[in-house]
């Protein structure tokens, strides 16, 4: 008997624990147009980028685990093509929770990286790292040489929230990209 239950609690705990189903929306800001577009399929969304006659300052890879997002990384570059904020965004439900930076300036070889935990909606920052950009050696700065840029806050605050909605997902996965008006 005691034998049968420590089979069958065996056979209980070694069980495959659920895995969870990680996909990607891959979007773009489609800067002419004035639209930002989304893609199903990465090597599409790769393809519009490397094209030269498209033109695009910002781009974003979302994570959905079990169809919630878990993750945005969002890149912006500078019209000059010379510097590059970097962010990832970690959220609980439409709510972001902690932001790493990372900006990347050419002219002046440097590379900063931040840390902030957004608490209340209110970013606090937690730390700061600067860095030579060619060769990662740390710089010494009494404060921050990076322009300033909005941090957000909630979903709802990215320029394409509207595509990352449950309609526009559902219709992404049907017909593979789609492209809405940028927020004014």
């Amino acid at each position: 008997m005691n034998a049968l239950i420590l089979t069958l609690l065996a056979a209980f705990l070694l069980q495959a624990a659920p895995v969870a189903r990680k996909t990607h929306i891959y979007l773009l800001q489609d800067s002419p147009h004035q639209q930002w577009c989304s893609f199903a399929d990465r090597k599409a969304w790769q393809a519009w980028l490397n094209d030269e006659k498209n033109y695009s300052l910002a781009n974003a890879i979302v994570d959905l685990v079990d169809g919630g997002i878990s993750v945005i990384k969002l890149q912006q570059e500078s019209e000059s093509q010379d510097s590059a904020i970097i962010d990832t965004y970690f959220l609980s439900g439409d709510k972001v929770q902690r932001l790493s930076r990372r900006m990347n300036v050419l002219p002046g070889d440097t590379t900063e990286t931040q840390i902030f935990l957004i608490q209340d909606g209110k970013p606090k920052l937690q730390s700061t790292v600067i860095r030579r950009l060619s060769n990662g050696a740390p710089l010494k700065r009494s404060q921050s040489m990076m322009p300033q840029t909005e941090i957000i806050t909630s979903l709802n605050g990215f320029p394409f929230a509207s595509l990352l909605d449950a309609e526009h997902v559902k219709e992404l996965q049907a017909k593979k990209q789609l492209c809405l008006p940028a927020k004014p």
